[in-house]
């Protein structure tokens, strides 16, 4: 990303106004290796790329091969470098991973606990002789999750 603001400068003409795009997602194409998808995107996959990466993109395109120059260069100039280090970046991504995870953990324990509370109520209704019908109505178990208490 941290070429995101050269980038737009060079390819404002060609950029429609308005277009966002999901780095993510793009680099994940180059990792998914389609070659259409790469393609059409190669521009923008250049911004996120190592060296090796840039020389496979720019080979047999000239423009390419003209910009990886200039992203080279950008990637060795300690005025868009010096912000983030590779060891800060690193840890920004693992903490954005465990983000999402946490909370992904925490929807499905709260998924997870919601459903025993239902079955510790269906076992309570069933104890009290209430009809499995009216048991699965109030708290959305199926007829057979109720009968398997």
């Amino acid at each position: 990303m941290r070429n995101f603001c050269y980038f737009s400068n060079l390819y404002s003409k060609k950029t429609k106004v308005g277009k966002e795009y999901n780095m993510d997602r793009i680099m994940q194409i180059w990792y998914d290796n389609d070659e259409d998808a790469i393609e059409k995107y190669k521009h923008l996959i250049m911004l996120d790329s190592s060296s090796i990466e840039l020389e496979k993109l720019s080979k047999g395109d000239e423009l390419v091969e003209e910009f990886k120059k200039e992203i080279e260069e950008l990637n060795e100039n300690e005025t868009y470098t010096s912000w983030l280090t590779p060891e800060e970046d690193a840890e920004f991504i693992l903490n954005t991973e465990k983000s999402i995870s946490f909370k992904e953990g925490k929807a499905e324990g709260i998924s997870e606990g919601s459903k025993k509370e239902k079955i510790e109520i269906a076992k309570n209704m069933k104890n009290e002789n209430m009809d499995s019908e009216l048991i699965s109505k109030i708290t959305c178990l199926s007829i057979e999750e109720i009968n398997n208490l």
